[in-house]
């Protein structure tokens, strides 16, 4: 298009044109017919402010920090490199137009931005273990009718990752159960809380530990294919068939599915292929957009503050003295909640009772929900609050 206008402009003959020219020219105005102009640059805008808001303050020598603002390091200084390039050859342009007008090359952007988000916040916030024992603390204090408020952010995760994110069998509902499955989860030995140890550090493993999920494994694989430097062969029919049916196959545990009607899987399945991608991807957004970073960072708040609680009166520092690596084991401090809970003391002080620590966690998360501590995810398609 740009070609004709200038030849055009100038006077010169009309350029030989492919044939396959006038189908793109066509589809190109008719799109621009239907879409708002600038709508898809204004949707990569948010998504680029939303996602450098969440990681920015995260220290720099984090990993997942830098891999997501890698990302963003062409527009850090809110150049446009296009309007740069025509600068330099003379000729004439607004800044952004190109992305004002291309909604489908800011739509692919987003959709890369949103996987690498997705998947760098999964690994930031699976590998200590803070999200998982606080979410076990969590269904523990609902269990046992101990909160006055519900944590949209944990119950929104439960679903999105499902029980075997935080559970080893069925979700237990018994003070030895919480107990026990929490021994299971961080791979660590009843005996290991034994008072008598020689080493009093607990040790844990890693084999049994449950992982945390990468969801929207359709957008993953789409994204894997539409990236600058990623596989160049053609996308066929069966490729496409097949990510949906693997996206599909990893809901099967979650209760996101499950909430699903038949109704609506039935209208899917007799839908044309690029409208059951479209459809795919389009209910995998809330998954991929899920922040969490905030999530890890808000339940490393929660126990550290429990910490502190629980200090007063098991004596200062007796937290970390039991923590094979510092604050990377923030998590047992959930678990010396549950151990006195379930009457294995163990290392606890035989002087504190076997209620004293749940009713301080439960008056510590209660005062962290009350202060909308809940809440802190925004929804798919949110700002972020300043």
């Amino acid at each position: 298009m740009t070609t004709l206008r200038t030849a055009k402009r100038e006077r010169k003959a009309t350029p030989d044109v492919p044939i396959w020219f006038s189908f793109a020219a066509q589809i190109y105005l008719d799109t621009l017919d239907i879409v708002t102009i600038g709508k898809g640059w204004t949707g990569m805008q948010r998504i680029m402010r939303n996602v450098k808001q969440s990681v920015f303050d995260l220290p720099k020598s984090c990993m997942e920090r830098r891999n997501v603002l890698r990302a963003f390091e062409h527009w850090d200084k809110g150049i446009d490199p296009i309007a740069r390039i025509r600068e330099a050859l003379g000729r004439p342009y607004t800044e952004y137009t190109f992305f004002r007008r291309h909604f489908m090359h800011c739509g692919l952007a987003i959709h890369i931005m949103r996987t690498l988000f997705h998947q760098q916040g999964v690994a930031y916030a699976a590998v200590p273990g803070t999200v998982l024992c606080t979410a076990q603390l969590y269904h523990a204090l609902k269990q046992e009718k101990c909160l006055n408020h519900a944590s949209e952010d944990m119950d929104t995760l439960r679903k999105m990752q499902g029980n075997s994110t935080f559970f080893i069998g069925e979700p237990p509902s018994s003070f030895e159960g919480y107990f026990n499955n929490f021994c299971l989860t961080i791979g660590s030995s009843i005996t290991n809380w034994a008072s008598n140890k020689r080493d009093q550090k607990v040790k844990v493993s890693k084999d049994n530990k449950p992982l945390m999920k990468f969801k929207g494994m359709t957008s993953t694989l789409a994204a894997n294919r539409i990236s600058p430097l990623s596989d160049r062969r053609l996308i066929s029919v069966d490729l496409v068939e097949s990510w949906i049916q693997k996206s599909n196959k990893t809901q099967d545990d979650t209760e996101t599915e499950k909430m699903q009607s038949s109704t609506a899987s039935e209208k899917k399945m007799r839908q044309p292929l690029i409208h059951k991608l479209a459809t795919t991807v389009q209910t995998e957004i809330p998954d991929l957009e899920f922040d969490y970073f905030a999530i890890h960072n808000s339940c490393r708040d929660l126990l550290l503050r429990l910490q502190t609680e629980e200090e007063k009166v098991t004596g200062p520092g007796f937290t970390k003295k039991y923590m094979s690596h510092g604050e990377h084991n923030l998590a047992f401090v959930a678990g010396f909640v549950l151990s006195t809970a379930a009457g294995k003391k163990g290392i606890i002080d035989t002087s504190v009772s076997s209620t004293q620590l749940l009713e301080i966690a439960a008056e510590t998360v209660n005062q962290w929900l009350s202060e909308g501590k809940g809440k802190i995810v925004p929804g798919a398609g949110d700002e972020r609050p300043d």
